[in-house]
């Protein structure tokens, strides 16, 4: 019984968040990303790091729970984004995603975006900013320190 019940609690949790639906499919034609064949390590980070960006948000001890709590109520964004609050909260579009989560070890917000283009990287960011300001006006944003 205790099985059953677990299984059915990671169900509902998974579902939620719509881990299983597809996205909708790019034209094969229209280039959509500054993404360069991995030749090199080189081009390997450059990848990497055009795709994703990663900031942090210094807060008081225990304020990053509370302000996440409070997006996760304010959050309304919508369709085609997905809305997952398994750890944060986590807005997926279909040419990428941003985050914003508390910390574990320190008292920061954490926020990652990822966008396969810069246009959708930026607009992904600029939207995500904006609700941030809506739980913390003039957050300041600080680089991830790794």
């Amino acid at each position: 019984s205790i099985f059953i019940i677990l299984l059915m609690s990671i169900a509902i949790v998974l579902g939620g968040c719509d881990l299983f639906s597809t996205r909708t499919p790019e034209e094969p034609n229209k280039k959509k990303s500054s993404f360069v064949p991995p030749t090199s390590a080189s081009i390997v980070i450059s990848n990497f790091i055009n795709s994703i960006t990663e900031l942090n948000v210094k807060c008081a001890e225990g304020e990053p729970h509370v302000l996440v709590e409070r997006l996760v109520t304010s959050a309304h964004f919508a369709a085609p984004a997905v809305v997952c609050t398994i750890d944060g909260l986590r807005v997926d579009w279909p040419d990428g995603f941003g985050l914003i989560r508390a910390s574990n070890t320190t008292p920061v917000l954490v926020l990652r975006f990822e966008g396969h283009t810069p246009e959708a990287l930026q607009r992904i960011e600029s939207e995500m900013l904006a609700l941030l300001q809506t739980v913390k006006p003039g957050a300041v944003l600080d680089e991830a320190a790794h």
